[in-house]
């Protein structure tokens, strides 16, 4: 089924195509722009014209009746704000199925675009010499949806297949030409159901278009079934049966390149079509909800088991060694602690993906721990760091399959990440007790430089803030105003050279502006440089 989309803006109509996109209704969408309305489309063949009430509401009857006459056979909804209400009603008594309001919601666009679609699929028929291509390519449409649910209930039903079979080959007699299948069983149970199954489900007949759609391209089968109570998919190959494995796992790939969803999958054997097709979607089940990460069964893509939702071993040394590990910084002890805590984890013979993302939560938390105690320890140090980017990931190699390398070189890498982070936090503490000291004499040796609290900051591997906080408190002066008092200090003393000008005096204690050397000098001594100068001379003279 087509859909065209007329919007009065991009925006809106792009806001109509994204949840178009992903309601497994259409098989092709566009947007047309508002100045092309009534410009002819006849390589998309609508069957459903979606069009904004300001296109058409100067005349809505006779505008309705030019759409049907460029699109003949198609149906209408039209948009609206409530500024439009008179208009949209208007447009309902001229033949319109539905209208939707604006500001649009993802569920009001989703359910119009249901009933209109369904509205169209159960138009009466009409006799064989009146069906034109759009009431054709609709009337396929229909029939491929019954299929589907035909299969679907062949897996699912104690009934004999035969009599489901004898309906299926009604609609499409294609079927008459498959003697075996096999089924795959999706345990959606190990997706994210929160977005599966919220709203209209529209996550889920995302996904659902996207596995036909490659079986499609593959040509590896037909069938799949949406989402289901049990929670979860099939899929019907029939052709290529001895390619099959390849083809489910190249599919799998395939979704997980472009949706992230690592899925989980049972594959049942090659068995007689349709007489044994429940057989092969039993078998496929059982793979699909009993796996071991660490034991792969050879009918299986990716391997879990729902029953393990906790792990079976006690946290507490594991953590404190991993934490005993970070605080040396050393990346030999990380790496063989991270080496032992892997060795650990998969000595019990027994891992589920359950048991794989409860890990992962249990050491974000640990790790959120270790880093909050020390932004806590260190706060003026930590408003100049930010917390390092979480790079622990599920440990999945490119056909699926769980890796302990990679768990362990995951783990490594995120561990290394939070010791580097917490060392630079408490830096000043890891460095000699007298770190401040050492600050001290530095500006001492160097005052005539240009320095600043950033440099300074830098030079020690500390913050700004911590720097000048921590100098103040261990001497009851800022950094900046002992840098200040050292520099003066020095100019009175060259002050007292009538070969030197006031800038001179001003760029050899460190001062790189003499304006403003010249009134910090006024502010500490009551007197400018120059009458400094002046009564430091005359004294001398008097002397």
């Amino acid at each position: 089924m087509n859909l065209l989309i007329y919007e009065k803006s991009e925006k809106l109509g792009k806001e109509i195509y994204a949840t178009a996109m992903k309601s497994n209704l259409f098989y092709q969408i566009r947007c047309g722009q508002s100045g092309s309305l009534f410009s002819k489309m006849e390589d998309l063949h609508p069957h459903l014209i979606v069009v904004a009430i300001e296109l058409i509401r100067e005349d809505i009857p006779y505008r309705l009746n030019r759409l049907s006459a460029m699109y003949p056979g198609c149906a209408f909804l039209v948009t609206g704000g409530m500024e439009n209400y008179t208009s949209l009603l208007a447009a309902l008594r001229s033949g319109a199925v539905s209208f939707i309001l604006r500001p649009f919601a993802e569920i009001s666009i989703h359910t119009a675009l249901q009933n209109a679609v369904a509205r169209i699929l159960t138009m009466p028929p009409e006799t064989s010499e009146e069906i034109g291509f759009e009431q054709a390519e609709s009337q396929a449409e229909l029939h491929r949806i019954k299929a589907e649910k035909l299969l679907f209930s062949m897996i699912n039903t104690d009934n004999p297949s035969v009599f489901l079979y004898r309906d299926l080959c009604s609609f499409a007699p294609e079927y008459n030409s498959y003697h075996q299948c096999r089924v795959w069983i999706l345990a959606a149970e190990h997706l994210p159901l929160y977005s599966m199954t919220e709203g209209s489900g529209l996550a889920s007949s995302a996904l659902a278009r996207l596995m036909n759609n490659l079986m499609m391209q593959n040509h590896a089968g037909v069938a799949i079934s949406g989402l289901k109570s049990s929670g979860e998919f099939s899929l019907f190959f029939f052709q290529d049966l001895d390619n099959s494995d390849a083809l489910c796992r190249s599919i799998c790939m395939e979704v997980r390149n472009l949706t992230g969803l690592l899925l989980h999958v049972g594959l049942g054997p090659v068995k007689k079509f349709p007489e044994e097709v429940q057989a092969s979607a039993d078998i496929a089940r059982i793979h699909a909800k009993s796996f071991n990460l660490l034991k792969p069964s050879p009918s299986t893509i990716t391997r879990c088991d729902p029953r393990y939702k906790t792990l079976p071993y006690n946290f507490s040394r594991l953590e404190q060694n991993l934490y005993a590990a970070l605080l040396t910084g050393n990346s030999s002890t990380i790496r063989h602690q991270a080496h032992d805590f892997t060795a650990t984890i998969i000595e019990q013979e027994f891992l589920c993906i359950r048991q794989m993302e409860r890990l992962r939560l249990i050491y974000h938390g640990m790790r959120t721990n270790w880093i909050e105690s020390f932004r806590v320890l260190y706060a003026e140090a930590a408003q100049e760091l930010y917390s390092p980017a979480f790079v622990f990931r599920l440990p999945y190699d490119e056909t699926g399959a769980f890796s302990a390398d990679l768990f362990e070189q995951y783990l490594t890498d995120d561990l290394m990440a939070v010791s580097r982070f917490i060392l630079a936090l408490s830096a000043p503490s890891r460095l000699d007790k007298h770190f401040l000291q050492s600050v001290h004499e530095y500006v001492y040796k160097n005052y005539t430089e240009d320095l600043s609290l950033k440099q300074l900051a830098q030079q020690f591997s500390v913050s700004p803030n911590y720097l000048s906080s921590a100098f103040k408190k261990k001497y009851n002066i800022s950094l900046l105003n002992y840098i200040h008092e050292l520099r003066l200090t020095q100019a009175k003393e060259l002050l007292g050279d009538p070969s030197l000008s006031i800038q001179d005096v001003s760029h050899a204690v460190g001062f790189s502006d003499a304006k403003y050397f010249s009134r910090l000098f006024q502010k500490k001594e009551g007197i400018s440089p120059r009458e400094y100068r002046k009564n430091l001379l005359e004294g001398t003279q008097g002397l």
